[in-house]
Order: structure tokens, then C-alpha cells, then sequence
């Protein structure tokens, strides 16, 4: 349970900030949810790494842009299967289990990217394995994170928590480009000194596995899942990947800057998104989504425009500095609207659908980069997301959260008081 506000007198005492912060949530739920969110971390900061660059090492083996971009569109698509599979069952077979085995499939297609340069192999291993094409937390693993940590929780810490598991994962995606812009700008470095003339090369039933999801709940998340569809097709046509690829391509800065400011983005978000649990307290989880989110939406939609690397970094910095404040609120909507036996499948099928209609994105994104058109991708990309904000707000509003959790806790309220009665008699 987490702490009660301090009084006002006390605004900036430290019992006051951690409870605002929701360390404090943080701090009482306990030991599993700070490995769940210190796991996440590690797993953002190879991710941030990985967007920084992969577009970038596809292009220097030689590979045209609809290869890259045909890539990253069957790798989200491999990540179907084994999202949807492993989060229907992970209830059953145990939560430990399934991202253990997810863990060591990202291990093994890890240690073949290291030794391969085939381009088949390596999508091969990026199908099989968990290997993120665009930065992004694709696969089972959040899905379950998230599942966890709604029951670790409650409906009033549970928005607290699921902050810093979004912000620490932010953090780590810093990290992880920085190091990646500083790594990679010296290998290259020690590259050319070393060989200066090498060429580039261009509800769950227990008698049975899958679980069960209520009509009701199915009424409520269609309308959802429909509207983070239409934001995963804008995310995958502008994944970061992808957009250090076109400020490659347009303004040629040093991985070395890129990196830098990436990286200050990832840290932005990180510190922006530990904001939005209090705002989640204050306005509400889909006001806190929406009004966050568009003007990040609207720095996509603007992006090409800047003739200037100055204005194209600050809106890159827009973009993700306040692109992850919907996350947490998002998770906590999610937990608030279903019934908690139904979560784990719900979150997974979220992921699956968010994965399936990112698929699209990359390929078209190739298609236009190779015709010239890339800027177009980015004006679409954030037309498509300022219709999810617009659209979530208008249908979830005035949704009623929490109900199936008041239901049980009075259930259990009755059950305690019959049990005193009879103990009295």
C-alpha cells in the first residue's frame, strides 16, 4: 500500500517528494518489482544501443533501404508468433519460465549478430530471437513485466510503480545510445587507422492453457486496441531506428553527436516520465496519455520540415523527451478496465496487435526512402498519432475504472463480516 501525503506544510521534506515521486509506492511493493524494473532497464539499454545503429550497420554492409526496411518488418512480425504464444501461456506454464526462455533466445540471436554479416542469417535470428529492429520493448517480455507488477500492486500504487518501470527503462535507452555513439565512432576510428584503404560494404480456466477473456472486456478493449494500432503503424514507420538513418541521410553529423543527443532525448524521457505518475493522480490516466503525447505526435508530424540540424534535434528531443509519459498511465488503464486474472492475456494481446500493425510501417518507410519521399513517412507518422490522442480522449474520458477491483474487495469486505458473525455466535 503506499504511503499517505504528508502534510502541506511539509512540501518539500523528504517524505513529501518520494511520495509525489512514487518512490515511496516503489519502495513498499518490494524486492520482485525492483528486479522486474532493474531487468527492464538492462534490456532498454542494449535495445537503445541497437536503434541507434542497426539501421546504420545494414546500410554500411550494402543492403538498399527496402532491404532495411524489409528487415525490421519481418522481424516485428516474428515477434508476433512468439509474443502471442508465450503471453497466452506464461499464466500457466509460470511467468519465470517464459522470460527465462525468452532471455535465452535474445542470447542466442545476440551472439549471432556478433559473428554473422549474412543478411538472411540475421534476419533468421532476429525472427527467432527477440532482437529489437526499432528501439522499441516488442516481445512478451513487457506484456508479462506488466502483468506482474499490476498484481504486485494497487489500484493506488500501481500507476506510481508502473512510472519508474517506464522511467528507468528510459534511462537505460540513454544509456545505451551513448555508449553505442561513443563505441561505435572508435571502432571506426581505429578502423581507418588500421586499414586506411578498406572498402565499405554497402479470467483463466484452470482446465485449460490459454485463458479466458469476458466479453465485457473485449467491448471495452476492441475500441483500445483499434486506437494503439493506428500509433504502433506511426511508431514503426518512424521507429528510431529509422530516424537516426534519415538524420544521417539529410544532415551527415558525426555518430558521435548523434549519439549525444539521442541519448540527451533518452534522458529527458526518463526524467519527463517521472512526472506523469502525479499527473495520473491529479487529471486522470487518459488526460495524462493525450495531452502528453500530442506534442510528441506533433514534432513527428513537423520533423522533416527544419532546414537546419539545430531545429530537427529539437524536435527529436520534443519528440522523445515526452514520448513515453503515456506508457505507464496506458499500463495502469489496461489493469483498471479488466479483471486481474484477464491481464497477463490482455497485455499480451496488446503487444501482438500493437507488433502486427507496426509491420507495415518499416516497409513503407523503405519504399518512400527509396524514392526519394522519406520526409513523407514522418508528416503521415504523425497525423496517424494525433488521431490516436484525439480518439482516445473522446471514447475513454469517461470510462469508469477500477470496477471489477471495488467488486472484489467488497466481495471480500461481506466475506470478512460474515466470518466475524459466525465467529461471534
Amino acid at each position: 500500500m503506499p504511503s499517505s501525503p504528508p502534510p502541506a506544510s511539509s512540501l518539500w521534506s523528504p517524505r513529501r517528494l518520494a511520495h509525489e515521486s512514487g518512490l515511496a509506492s516503489v519502495y513498499q511493493t518490494g524486492p520482485d518489482a525492483w528486479l522486474i524494473i532493474l531487468s527492464r532497464s538492462c534490456r532498454m539499454l542494449s535495445y537503445g544501443a541497437s536503434a541507434l545503429i542497426l539501421a546504420l550497420f545494414f546500410a554500411e554492409l550494402g543492403f538498399p533501404d527496402a532491404r532495411i526496411g524489409l528487415f525490421m518488418t519481418l522481424t516485428l512480425a516474428g515477434d508476433v508468433l512468439l509474443s502471442l504464444v508465450l503471453t497466452q501461456i506464461a499464466d500457466r506454464v509460470g511467468r519465470r519460465r517464459t522470460l527465462l526462455f525468452g532471455s535465452l533466445l535474445m542470447v542466442i540471436s545476440g551472439v549471432v549478430f556478433a559473428l554473422c554479416e549474412n543478411y538472411w542469417v540475421l534476419l533468421g535470428a532476429a525472427v527467432v530471437g527477440v532482437i529489437s529492429a526499432t528501439g522499441g520493448d516488442f516481445g512478451p517480455f513487457r506484456a508479462i513485466e506488466e502483468s506482474i507488477l499490476s498484481e504486485l500492486t494497487d489500484k493506488d500504487s500501481r500507476a506510481d510503480v508502473l512510472v519508474w518501470y517506464v522511467t528507468l527503462a528510459s534511462l537505460g535507452s540513454s544509456i545505451g545510445t551513448e555508449v553505442a555513439g561513443r563505441v561505435l565512432d572508435l571502432l571506426m576510428d581505429e578502423t581507418a587507422d588500421n586499414d586506411e584503404n578498406a572498402p565499405k560494404k554497402g479470467e483463466m480456466r484452470k482446465s485449460t492453457w490459454y485463458a479466458h477473456i469476458g466479453r465485457d472486456t473485449l467491448s471495452v478493449m476492441a475500441v483500445l486496441w483499434f486506437l494503439l494500432s493506428v500509433d504502433s503503424v506511426a511508431d514503426g514507420m518512424v521507429s528510431m531506428s529509422l530516424t537516426t538513418y534519415y538524420i544521417d541521410q539529410k544532415f551527415h553529423p558525426a555518430k558521435t553527436v548523434l549519439g549525444h543527443v539521442l541519448s540527451a532525448a533518452y534522458f529527458v524521457s526518463s526524467l519527463s516520465t517521472i512526472f506523469s505518475g502525479p499527473l495520473a493522480r491529479y487529471i486522470g490516466l487518459v488526460n495524462t496519455m493525450v495531452f502528453t503525447h500530442i506534442p510528441s505526435s506533433t514534432a513527428v508530424l513537423l520533423f522533416p520540415f527544419p532546414d537546419g540540424v539545430v531545429g530537427t534535434f529539437a524536435l527529436l528531443l520534443l519528440r522523445v523527451g515526452l514520448n513515453n509519459m503515456d506508457q505507464a498511465p496506458r499500463a495502469a488503464l489496461i489493469a483498471a478496465v479488466v479483471r486481474p486474472e484477464e491481464r497477463t492475456a490482455v497485455m499480451g494481446i496488446t503487444v501482438l496487435l500493437r507488433t502486427l500493425a507496426s509491420v507495415t510501417g518499416p516497409s513503407v518507410t523503405g519504399i518512400l526512402a527509396g524514392n526519394d519521399r522519406f520526409w513523407v513517412a514522418f508528416v503521415v507518422a504523425g497525423a496517424l498519432r494525433l488521431a490516436y490522442d484525439l480518439g482516445l480522449f473522446v471514447m475513454f474520458i469517461n470510462i469508469k475504472l477500477h470496477r471489477h477491483e471495488v467488486v472484489e474487495e467488497t466481495a471480500t469486505q461481506e466475506d470478512e463480516e460474515e466470518g466475524g458473525r459466525e465467529g461471534a455466535r
